[in-house]
């Protein structure tokens, strides 16, 4: 009889139980906890996506500056229209400037080029306000243009041994950043020999 009571109490205390745990939820301390936690993860990622995109601005600022430094080298000793720059100049027609901030040269631009350097143009490249500038003509004033409409240059030295010609080129961006690019270009160019017929290297 006591056995058959026992019984009875468990089976009815069952039912009681499995609705209590069926209705069971999160309290008021878990979900704070839980939320706490959501916070900590998504702070993680917001982290984690600015410094992605500071990087990637970054990044990006390095390499326009790159560009802009190769087009500004490439028109130097090449000349802006793609003729007429440093490598056709004689070693003894080139002559940098006190401070070594811009450079003047000589070129023949006869097709086809003479041995005479009496009709030889005079042209200039030379370093103002941030920007490396082109003078294609010294006789005339008021032809100057930049290299490169791009590209802030910081500073500019030209340097002449012999037929060796060493430029140094700093280009720096600082526009909307706390950490400035800076890019610094050095290239050698070889000149003519004085002697050689004028036409190109």
């Amino acid at each position: 009889m006591h056995a058959n009571r026992f019984y009875t109490a468990m089976t009815r205390s069952e039912p009681g139980a499995r609705q209590y745990r069926s209705a069971g939820g999160f309290t008021l301390g878990e979900t704070m906890v839980g939320f706490f936690i959501f916070m900590i993860i998504m702070a993680g990622l917001l982290t984690v996506f600015t410094m992605s995109m500071l990087a990637w601005k970054e990044g990006s600022r390095d390499i326009n500056l790159q560009s802009a430094g190769r087009l500004i080298i490439e028109k130097l000793m090449r000349g802006p229209g793609g003729r007429f720059g440093l490598r056709e100049s004689a070693e003894d027609d080139v002559t940098v400037d006190d401070g070594g901030k811009g450079i003047t040269f000589s070129v023949d631009k006869n097709n086809p080029p003479t041995f005479s350097k009496d009709d030889d143009t005079e042209a200039r490249f030379y370093f103002q306000s941030e920007r490396m500038m082109y003078d294609p003509s010294t006789g005339i004033v008021g032809d100057e243009v930049p290299v490169l409409a791009r590209g802030r240059v910081e500073d500019a030295q030209f340097q002449q041994n012999g037929r060796t010609l060493t430029i140094n080129l700093w280009l720096t961006e600082t526009s909307q950043t706390t950490h400035p690019s800076h890019v610094r270009f050095l290239t050698k160019v070889f000149l003519r020999r004085s002697g050689d017929p004028d036409s190109e290297t």
